[in-house]
């Protein structure tokens, strides 16, 4: 699948978001989708931006919860705001020089593709 066709296939929601958090006012930032899924045809949002917990989508379900999970409330509450960008940059773009579509198979849950490739 290509990067396009990786875009494409995601929900409108979530394509259009951006890359990082870099500049958005924190209202914003917060309620940026992190994960969804499709249940019955429909797209349902799983975790925000601002929650405490992310859930990862995108693994088996025969995994422990700790496996699909991020919770930020084991991270010192002083590194938390800049954990949550680092994490959520890594989800939406990969490491640089990376292709996210080639990460995506060795990583433990779904990485989302950017629609821009800019910083």
């Amino acid at each position: 699948m290509s990067h396009a066709q990786a875009v494409e296939s995601l929900p409108p929601l979530l394509a259009n978001q951006p890359c990082d958090v870099r500049n958005l006012a924190h209202s914003d930032r917060d309620a940026l989708i992190v994960s969804m899924v499709k249940v019955d045809g429909q797209w349902q949002i799983v975790s925000r931006y601002g929650a405490d917990r992310w859930e990862l989508t995108g693994r088996t379900t025969n995994r422990k919860i700790s496996e699909s999970t991020i919770d930020f409330k084991l991270v010192p509450e002083s590194f938390r705001t800049s954990m949550k960008g680092i994490m959520y940059r890594y989800l939406r773009r990969g490491r640089r020089g990376k292709n996210v579509q080639e990460q995506v198979h060795s990583a433990n849950f779904s990485m989302v593709p950017c629609r821009s490739s800019g910083t």
